[in-house]
Order: structure tokens, then C-alpha cells, then sequence
């Protein structure tokens, strides 16, 4: 009975660092909005209860320590001025029980899938998913990306880095 009691006062411990994260679990809350990615656990279908508070604010400093490090295009910023708008309304909506937010948040949302949209177009292809980033700087670098082992910082300043030699090599050649 004494060991379910500790088990049950144990407090969760959340990634709070590009430098910690694996970058399956930064991706997995990307992808599917779902912070208990954040949280050091082995299994994710059996989650612990955790502050999603807590988990919003971290999600929102893992994201600024992204802009901070690596630094982003406009486009970029926008579409992350939207998301960070959006979580932090959604964060208010919970603590303060004001649900008339909601609407606030759709209009962001919609705002939010306009860019989507709009950069899919310009772009005129379907946008390249995670499998298809790691396995492109798999094949640039000639290394191999242990995606739950490997960390969020190791995946952007490799992607980063990519990005930017293309760019150049795309420059000198025009």
C-alpha cells in the first residue's frame, strides 16, 4: 500500500529543453496536439495525470527556444504568432472557465489553416511530412537519427543546416 501511495505522489517530469526532448515525442505533440508527449514516461498509453498548464507553458518556451536558437523566416513567425495566440487563449479559456474565448481561438484556427493553405499553394506540393525530413538529412549528413533517443536540437540544427546549404548551393548555381 506504501509503495501505490509514492507511486501516486510521484510528480511527473516533463521535457522542458530542446536539448532533452527526443524528437519523436517534439513531433508527436506537433503533429497530434497532445502535450503528454512532453512528459518522461516509457509507455503513452498509460499517462500519469499531469498540469496541462504546466505542459502549454513548456510547449510554448520549446517553441521559443526554436525561434531563439535557430531563428525562422516571416512566413515562420506568423503561423507561430497564430499558434502561440491560440494556446495562450486556450490556456485562459481553462483557468479562467471563460468559454466565450472559443470563438476567439476558431478565428485563429481558421486564420491558422488560411496560411496553411496559402503556403501549400505557393508551394504548389503536398508539405513534406517528419518521416520525409528525417530521412532527407539522413541521406545529406550520412547519419543515422535514432528519432526516440535523438534530441529536438540535434533534428533542427541538422535540418537547419540542410536547409541552408541548399539554399546556397541553389544561389551559386543560378
Amino acid at each position: 500500500m506504501k509503495l501505490l501511495t509514492k507511486l501516486r505522489k510521484k510528480k511527473v517530469e516533463f521535457y522542458t529543453s530542446l536539448d532533452k526532448i527526443p524528437i519523436w515525442n517534439f513531433k508527436k505533440c506537433e503533429s497530434d496536439g497532445d502535450f503528454k508527449y512532453l512528459l518522461k514516461i516509457k509507455d503513452y498509453e498509460i499517462v500519469p495525470k499531469y498540469d496541462p498548464i504546466e505542459a502549454m507553458d513548456i510547449w510554448l518556451s520549446l517553441n521559443t527556444e526554436i525561434i531563439n536558437t535557430f531563428g525562422i523566416s516571416d512566413d515562420v513567425k506568423i503561423e507561430l504568432d497564430i499558434k502561440r495566440n491560440i494556446a495562450r487563449l486556450q490556456k485562459e479559456m481553462i483557468l479562467e472557465e471563460n468559454f466565450s474565448l472559443l470563438a476567439i481561438i476558431r478565428e485563429y484556427e481558421r486564420d491558422l489553416k488560411a496560411l496553411e493553405d496559402k503556403k501549400n499553394k505557393k508551394a504548389n506540393k503536398i508539405k513534406s511530412d517528419f518521416t520525409d525530413e528525417l530521412i532527407d538529412i539522413q541521406r545529406y549528413f550520412g547519419i543515422r537519427i535514432i528519432e526516440k533517443k535523438e534530441s529536438a536540437h540535434y533534428y533542427f540544427k541538422h535540418l537547419m543546416k540542410m536547409q541552408k546549404e541548399l539554399k546556397e548551393y541553389g544561389k551559386n548555381k543560378a
